[in-house]
């Protein structure tokens, strides 16, 4: 079930339909909008079991995206960001047309009704933060962590050959 918490961030936990980054343009989730509607929305934080990536560039068609363009040095620039967060995840694959693939895994979402509010997440920190830096979040201790699958397979894909995979969970 969601969590609304004390400001009215709502945090979720959920498995994407898909994890992409393609280089040099964006890094996609996708989310099923039966599970989640991100319309309007702010996507403050994406917390995996080993990293997380704050405050997506925007969203489109239900799928938080973060900007990969290395030439530029602003917002635009989130590749460290990325890489961080995808280092902790099992890569899957590549397409020339959708990037790295990435195994999808139990996510936590937090996010903010109103993709219009002052509402942002900081970070190296627990909480989520408004501009003005007064805090407006819970941290994650207070969160309940019952509905978190435990994560300790690896998962090792084997090329085919053929474009596709065989994926084998070793325990």
């Amino acid at each position: 079930p969601d969590q609304v918490l004390e400001n009215g961030t709502v945090v979720k936990h959920l498995y994407p339909t898909g994890i992409f980054w393609k280089e040099n343009q964006s890094f996609i989730i996708n989310f099923d909008e039966s599970e989640i509607s991100l319309d309007n929305k702010k996507i403050l934080k994406i917390e995996s079991q080993k990293a997380s990536i704050l405050n997506a560039s925007g969203t489109l068609q239900n799928s938080p995206y973060w900007y990969t363009i290395p030439n530029n040095t602003d917002e635009y620039n989130r590749v460290a960001d990325v890489t961080q967060f995808t280092d902790s995840l099992t890569k899957t694959g590549y397409t020339t047309e959708r990037g790295f693939e990435y195994l999808p895994e139990l996510l936590k979402v937090t996010y903010a009704d109103d993709a219009n509010n002052s509402v942002v997440a900081e970070p190296n920190s627990n909480s989520t933060e408004a501009e003005d830096t007064s805090e407006v979040a819970a941290s994650n201790d207070e969160i309940s962590n019952d509905n978190i699958a435990p994560t300790e397979e690896a998962v090792n894909p084997i090329d085919n050959g053929d474009g596709t995979y065989i994926a084998s969970v070793v325990p």
